[in-house]
């Protein structure tokens, strides 16, 4: 009895809150809406600040293109380009980031550089952030760090 109140509770926990079961909400096509592409970015440019990926990393696409210095490019699953992101930010200090280039049409991307403190050594390095749409809306289907 208890095992199906809480199989119950799970199930209907992960059909109120998508995001949990590895989905998002994003079905809007306009690119300045809360759901669309430009709070997406919003939300890269807050993690990478703060150097939390975990702040993004929910709107990664179930396969994810990634290239981040220091590790191998390729192809990574959602979790696995979490990972990565977090050991990269965990070494590095990044006191701000914007995108500087934002492009909203029907391949949305943005393109920004900043400064990162690495042993303290200060770097430069450049962003670029790739959206495509699926059947849950808009995901992060390419990131780079150069």
């Amino acid at each position: 009895m208890q095992q199906t109140i809480i199989t119950q509770a799970l199930l209907l926990l992960l059909a109120f809150y998508p995001a949990a079961a590895g989905q998002n909400h994003f079905h809007s096509d306009d690119s300045t809406s809360p759901d669309g592409p430009a709070s997406i970015f919003r939300a890269i440019e807050q993690g990478l600040a703060r150097g939390d990926e975990r702040i993004f990393s929910v709107f990664f696409s179930r396969t994810v293109s990634l290239n981040v210095r220091g590790n191998s490019p390729g192809y990574y699953s959602a979790n696995q380009a979490g990972q990565v992101l977090r050991h990269f930010l965990a070494s590095r200090k990044i006191p701000s980031f914007r995108f500087t280039t934002l492009e909203s049409d029907d391949h949305p991307f943005a393109t920004g550089s900043a400064t990162m403190t690495v042993g303290g050594r200060i770097e430069r390095f450049q962003v670029y952030a790739g959206l495509t749409r699926d059947k849950s809306g808009w995901v992060i289907s390419q990131f780079n760090i150069y």
